[in-house]
């Protein structure tokens, strides 16, 4: 993204059609001034959240076979630990559900509107994860 920058979601959006790849095409937008990354596996669940306050963070996932079938509320795992990490996301924040009390974190998925809450999900999360 430094040197080839990064285009708007609004001019490239989300279809299903591997073949379709037509970014090169489009104008770029953004691109960064400094490249980073931050392993936060393990880490403080306050330094994770103080991340997302600044923005938008790419995440790692271990997907489970229930993880297909979400669609709404606050999911948590019930198949366990699902391994290995096998799926990549967007956490955008976090928040409190007031039905549960379960603490949570926004992801925006890569699977289209039709999954979960129109492309989101809210994931439970505590100090152990």
């Amino acid at each position: 993204m430094k040197d080839e920058g990064t285009i708007l979601r609004a001019d490239y959006p989300y279809t299903d059609d591997e073949a379709a790849c037509y970014a090169n095409s489009l104008e770029r937008q953004f691109y960064l001034t400094q490249e980073y990354a931050y392993d936060l596996a393990g880490g403080d669940l306050n330094e994770f959240k103080q991340f997302l306050r600044l923005g938008a963070i790419g995440i790692a996932f271990a997907v489970s076979s229930s993880w297909f079938q979400y669609g709404s509320g606050v999911y948590t795992d019930s198949d366990g630990c699902a391994g290995s990490i096998n799926h990549g996301m967007v956490a955008m924040g976090y928040g409190t559900d007031a039905e549960t009390g379960l603490d949570y974190v926004l992801i925006r998925n890569s699977w289209g509107a039709d999954w979960g809450d129109m492309g989101y999900g809210r994931v439970a999360i505590s100090q152990l994860d």
